[in-house]
């Protein structure tokens, strides 16, 4: 199947119109985010843009509620430090969220089925390598975003990645990460 950028955006165009009478006949429920992130402390990205799923934030001026329930996290990182303490558990106990110790339970639920709607990747901060340049080696691409899409793929059912920055430390991962991506679309 010859699947061009003007099919794909025909497509994407037509499926809310298609979808629009099935939705009409049920409630909305909320969107299920899974979090995955590096680590989480004051004003870290995690911290700024994770507060933003689960309180009231000012957009335009006005305080609007988030429209989607968090319903799972996975640190990679967490640790002690008095400079900048780590939030984690500090999130999971105010706002009753179930902390996994892995990728894959925290989009399962800890079950055997995905259990989102979607994925929220936050891969800046932490203690991590440097490759030969001095750059950071932050693991978006070669454990958040493999583990995630495998996840996916067990499920045979595949959902939104929303990613912090960019895929990865170099050239080569961000293109590794469409390939999972033009397979799916071109079934």
């Amino acid at each position: 199947m010859n699947f061009s950028r003007r099919r794909f955006l025909q497509a994407a165009a037509l499926a809310p119109a298609l979808a629009l009478p099935a939705l009409a006949s049920e409630p909305r429920r909320r969107p299920r985010i899974a979090v995955v992130y590096t680590t989480c402390y004051h004003r870290s990205h995690a911290h700024v843009i994770l507060e933003n799923f689960l309180t009231p934030y000012l957009f335009n001026g006005k305080l609007t509620t988030p429209s989607v329930d968090v319903v799972s996290l996975y640190a990679d990182q967490t640790w002690r430090s008095t400079v900048n303490p780590d939030l984690t558990n500090d999130i999971v106990r105010r706002f009753k969220l179930p902390l996994y110790r892995t990728i894959a339970e925290a989009l399962t639920l800890g079950g055997k089925r995905l259990a989102v709607d979607a994925v929220l990747a936050i891969g800046e901060h932490g203690e991590y390598g440097t490759n030969r340049l001095g750059v950071r080696q932050y693991p978006r691409k070669r454990f958040f975003f493999d583990e995630i899409v495998a996840v996916m793929r067990r499920a045979n059912r595949f959902v939104p990645i929303y990613n912090d920055k960019h895929l990865s430390y170099n050239w080569t991962g961000p293109a590794r990460c469409t390939t999972p991506a033009v397979s799916i679309a071109s079934r």
